[in-house]
Formats: C-alpha cells, structure tokens, sequence
C-alpha cells in the first residue's frame, strides 16, 4: 500500500516532516506526504489540513 495525501498546515502553524524534525509542512504550500499514522495523528489534532482537488484558497491569503 502506498497511499499519499495532500496536506498543509493549520493557519499559523509549521509541522515537522516525519523523520526530518528540521523541515516543515507549513501553512503556505501543499505538500503530498504518506498516509502513516504520524500524519493522521496531526491531522485528527488539527495541526494539519488535508488538502482537496476542490479546496480553494482562503481571498485576501498570501
């Protein structure tokens, strides 16, 4: 199985990649990551959002 998802995170917020505590997911850009536990965990605390073909960004966002 190897199953990814497009996540960024929450407003505000920078994410460690998992197994690379240095670089971050940030709130910026969409970034396509695998669907491990570690990432489902962020996403069920609200840290990260998962990111959908349909998902527009937010007006007046930089």
């Amino acid at each position: 199985m190897n199953e990814t998802i497009k996540v960024r995170a929450a407003d505000g917020l920078q994410v460690p990649l998992a197994g690379k505590p240095h670089e971050y997911i940030t709130d910026q850009e969409t970034v396509t990551v695998p669907d491990a536990a570690y990432y489902r965990r962020c996403i069920e605390y609200g840290d990260l959002v998962v990111v959908t073909e349909d998902t527009q960004p937010a007006k007046g966002s930089k």
